[in-house]
């Protein structure tokens, strides 16, 4: 059977490698949770700074706009673009009644998450199960 090369990862007892064999038939090296891979990119944080940034510049683009959003509980509604427990959030006045439908208009943005206000007349759809 064939070994990884030397450079997939040394410690301190040598080459680590998985009990379970992968489906080629041979090892697949393992890498402690303090080092990482020599081809694992390096910046990742930086990635994820420019991500960021990215998402900032969607967001921001979004201000002035108007979307339809579901007002999964007091003062945080969910339109199409927000994920629960994901994406950002959209904060409104929390007098909006929960299972509705609002129209809001986005005011605002901070990062991930904006910021809106209901349009007038169009609050309050319900939505039933």
């Amino acid at each position: 059977m064939p070994s990884w090369p030397s450079w997939t990862r040394r410690s301190s007892t040598g080459p680590v490698s998985s009990p379970s064999p992968t489906r080629w038939g041979r090892t697949r090296p393992t890498w402690p949770a303090t080092s990482r891979p020599p081809w694992w990119p390096s910046g990742l944080r930086e990635c994820s700074e420019a991500q960021d940034v990215i998402t900032e510049a969607k967001r921001n683009a979004l201000v002035g706009s108007r979307c339809l959003a579901l007002v999964d509980e007091p003062g945080r509604p969910r339109s199409h673009r927000e994920a629960p427990e994901i994406d950002g959030i959209i904060s409104v006045p929390a007098h909006l009644p929960v299972g509705s439908w609002a129209q809001l208009e986005i005011t605002g943005a901070m990062g991930p998450d904006l910021v809106a206000v209901p349009v007038a007349g169009r609050v309050g759809v319900r939505v039933t199960a």
